[in-house]
């Protein structure tokens, strides 16, 4: 939030200290719900919470002034033209707000947490273990996916795709004289420095590199109408996922930016950083979401609120299935463009594809069909690339979070679909960039709402063809024209 929000103004600071002052609140919030969840038994797993006390923990400080949220009332504000008066009254304001409203209140929260609710987490790794659990998660696929499916439809489709992915690698990895699994050949490569930066730095720069000298001078070949909003890459302030990306503004006065985690440089291999690239940043979700930034449409479809996502089925849909579905298809996609510059990146873009597959296996497995904690982490550690602590953080993101998981594989796959079938009706009169500024067009919409939208086109390009076009008749009356008045010189001559 510090690092996002303006502070160019004295209004700007003021701001800040009012949604500083509703920290407090939202915490209190929190806590009477997770209170409720345990009357009702139904709070979270364990693994869901267990980590979070410790990151409070890491989080706060004894000193206000070498707190994180105190940033913005260092360096930016002496750069501010205010008096030196209205500067420490500021910071003055700001020490007291965060004491009160923000530090305080999250040390109350982490020993609720530690004493309260951790103890009364469910025993059952999914929400099947709830009271009409099975019905729940079933909603929560919907919400995340736009359509009906039941989780064995879901957990054969990812099982199918599982299968699938690892016949391409194995192909590559047979073609390299390698006879063992895929998982061992990815330990060979993550062990081989070749595939290593030597820093943080490094890693920024490599995919700085691959945004603007390689990704961005193809885009215009498979895309008509390319948001000119602007995009910065820049360090993950936290240990997290490899990369991640948060939306600019409308205007173009806060840009999206493509969050790399340069925390612990050797877990980074090359080999997966355009993949990573693609699907955060060109033509992903940065082109994505910039695009539906720009349409005629209403503030609640155009913001996002990110507490809604914890909130299903009751929160107004954000059609994950659309958003991640078109991120997936833009690692697809950078196999057409010729982006992946070797079979090591290729095999990059099969690992994080199997990976989106893998989900639709474990998470359906975990909340539906009975499964157990490491059952699923086993599944994740026999046809991924990942390394057991990374698969455990994983897994323990699908047990917190049912069914969003499933939404990155579904949706690329019902992309393909309609493309694939836009392509078998329209033949040589299909137009690639034509189909990619329909699906952008839409914002985040469900699944049936994309494939209208595709009918639609399909249908109109076919009515254009029955039809010559208004400048094709204008042409042909013209010759006529000429003709006759030809021949009406050469009588008269």
């Amino acid at each position: 939030m510090a690092s996002i929000l303006p502070f160019k103004t004295e209004n700007d600071y003021n701001n800040y200290l009012k949604r500083l002052e509703q920290i407090q609140t939202r915490l209190a919030e929190q806590t009477d719900l997770f209170r409720r969840a345990i009357a009702l038994n139904r709070t979270l797993n364990r693994v869901s919470v267990s980590r979070v006390p410790g990151q409070i923990e890491k989080f706060l400080t004894d000193d206000v002034i070498q707190f994180s949220l105190f940033g913005p009332f260092n360096e930016t504000l002496d750069n501010l033209t205010l008096s030196e008066e209205k500067k420490n009254e500021l910071r003055g304001r700001a020490v007291v707000v965060l004491i009160n409203n923000v530090m305080n209140p999250y040390r109350e929260f982490k020993t609720f947490l530690e004493n309260e609710y951790i103890p009364a987490t469910r025993a059952g790794w999914g929400v099947s273990s709830w009271h009409r659990g099975q019905e729940y998660y079933k909603a929560c696929l919907k919400w995340h996916l736009s359509e009906d499916k039941t989780a064995e439809e879901i957990h054969e489709l990812g099982l199918q795709e599982v299968s699938r992915i690892s016949g391409q690698m194995l192909k590559i990895i047979r073609g390299k004289d390698f006879n063992g699994t895929i998982r061992e050949y990815f330990q060979l490569l993550k062990a081989d420095p070749q595939f290593k930066l030597s820093s943080g730095e490094a890693i920024l720069e490599e995919y700085k590199s691959i945004v603007y000298n390689r990704v961005n001078k193809k885009l215009k070949d498979y895309f008509e109408n390319i948001p000119n909003l602007p995009l910065e890459i820049k360090p993950m302030p936290y240990d997290g996922p490899g990369g991640a990306y948060s939306p600019g503004s409308a205007d173009g006065s806060r840009p999206g930016i493509f969050w790399v985690n340069v925390l612990r440089p050797n877990a980074t291999n090359t080999f997966d950083m355009m993949a990573l690239t693609l699907h955060e940043a060109n033509p992903g979700h940065h082109m994505q979401i910039s695009a539906s930034l720009l349409l005629d449409q209403p503030n609640f479809r155009k913001y996002r609120l990110g507490s809604r996502r914890f909130k299903i089925p009751f929160s107004f849909p954000s059609y994950t299935s659309y958003t991640e579905g078109w991120g997936l298809y833009s690692e697809y996609l950078g196999e057409e463009m010729e982006l992946y510059k070797d079979e090591y990146e290729l095999l990059g873009r099969y690992a994080g594809e199997i990976y989106r597959a893998c989900r639709l296996v474990v998470d359906t497995g975990l909340h539906s069909l009975g499964w157990e904690r490491e059952e699923a982490i086993q599944y994740m550690l026999n046809y991924t690339s990942s390394d057991r602590p990374d698969i455990e953080v994983e897994i323990d993101r699908y047990i917190t979070w049912p069914g969003q998981a499933c939404a990155y594989k579904y949706g690329e796959i019902k992309i393909l679909e309609l493309r694939r079938k836009a392509q078998l009706e329209l033949g040589d009169k299909f137009n690639l960039k034509q189909f990619h500024d329909v699906i952008l067009g839409l914002a985040a919409v469900p699944l049936q709402v994309m494939e209208d939208a595709v009918d639609e086109m399909i249908q109109h390009v076919k009515d254009a063809q029955k039809q010559p076009s208004s400048v094709s008749r204008t042409q042909a009356e013209w010759i006529a024209l000429s003709f006759a008045l030809i021949i009406a010189l050469a009588i008269g001559a």
